[in-house]
């Protein structure tokens, strides 16, 4: 065994660890700090990790999670066979030992890269300035009487947007809706971001186009709609989703491309994608996601008032609510609860110090907006 390029292995990740935490702390604790690399060095990052990830068409983190995995796999087992082969003579407790001390500071080194990646691409970007902030849309207080408003324009908007003959996420996906016209709305996500950007100067910049994950599976059984991939830069959606929700879910991930990691901010952003698209797919599906989430306000302060504008919309939007649900439901176990309590912590770890409960300050930056 080579112990001194063990050694060597051992000491980069110990200084990898050490760079990943430096800047950790300098984000944390230096509000300008993480604004300056958020805007100067990470929007540079975007700009050509991201373009060279949208030359593929399929999910590249995806492909490179695999790759991770049969690797690590493969390494593994070739270091026990080698530890195998090179020491008959020890006791097999022996030979753990040493599979042990060649292995673990190769384990450390990936995880300390990947950990520096993580921190460059999306961990100190948690510290900077949010875009509510920067565009000058202050939160407050609000009126009970507001939120009312608030929710009869979401209701009113909604049933003017509504799609004829929306299609329930129980369907097939593939004899579902033409997959054509997901197609169009992954182009027209990227076109809502940048028109967006033309009026946000914050917003302006490269966006690729979204992408389906392949196994999205794997996250309808953890009830999420789509994530960003730190590592490749790519925004990426769950393909089982309902349809309504799929536009405001691709403007959502694309707009943390730009820097903004705050759940409730990205939903505020999408929120203005979706209504200022020509599209009305994409205006549906703004107001709707709106309405689920002021909605939900509403009902804590005024239950019979929110069963009253609930009834108040159409039935094309009461359908796709009850079919999201209904699709929701299917994937309500313990993998679910143990995701958002782990979802909950990893915001917490980053500054959103209410956890998800954070995805309600979206309804404070609608109102704000509104009003």
């Amino acid at each position: 065994m080579d112990t001194s390029g063990t050694k060597k292995k051992a000491l980069a990740a110990v200084i990898l660890f050490l760079v990943s935490g430096g800047l950790r702390i300098a984000a944390d604790r230096s509000f300008a700090f993480a604004s300056f690399y958020t805007a100067n060095i990470y929007s540079v990052l975007a700009g050509t990790i991201g373009r060279f990830s949208g030359l593929f068409p399929f999910a590249l983190s995806e492909l490179l999670l695999v790759l991770l995995i049969i690797g690590t796999g493969f390494m593994l087992v070739k270091c026990w066979l080698g530890i195998r082969r090179n020491t008959r003579g020890l006791s097999l407790p022996g030979q753990f030992l040493r599979f042990l001390a060649h292995a673990v500071p190769n384990l450390l080194l990936g995880f300390s890269v990947i950990l520096l990646i993580y921190m460059l691409n999306c961990g100190i970007n948690y510290h900077a300035g949010t875009f509510s902030a920067q565009a000058g849309i202050e939160t407050g207080n609000h009126e009970k009487e507001e939120l009312e408003d608030l929710c009869r324009f979401l209701v009113n908007k909604i049933n003017d947007t509504a799609a004829i003959g929306s299609r329930h996420p129980e369907e097939d996906r593939e004899t579902g809706m033409d997959l054509s016209t997901r197609d169009e709305w992954r182009t027209e996500s990227r076109a809502a971001m940048i028109r967006l950007g033309a009026e946000y100067p914050l917003l302006s910049g490269y966006y690729p186009l979204p992408k389906p994950l392949l196994f999205s599976r794997l996250l309808s059984v953890q009830q999420v709609t789509g994530i960003y991939s730190p590592f490749t830069i790519e925004a990426i959606y769950n393909r089982e989703i309902p349809d309504y929700n799929l536009p405001h879910t691709l403007c959502h991930e694309l707009s943390h491309l730009r820097g903004y990691m705050h759940e409730d901010e990205a939903n505020f952003i999408s929120y203005l994608a979706c209504i200022g698209s020509p599209m009305q797919a994409f205006r549906y599906s703004g107001y709707l996601t709106a309405f689920v989430y002021a909605g939900n306000a509403l009902a804590k302060q005024n239950r019979k008032l929110y069963n009253e504008l609930h009834g108040q919309l159409c039935t094309a939007a009461q359908s796709d609510l009850a079919a999201n649900n209904a699709f929701w439901s299917r994937f309500d176990g313990e993998i679910a609860e143990v995701h958002e309590k782990v979802n909950d912590a990893y915001l917490k770890s980053n500054g959103q110090s209410e956890g998800v409960a954070s995805y309600n300050r979206f309804v404070e930056l609608m109102l704000a907006y509104y009003y």
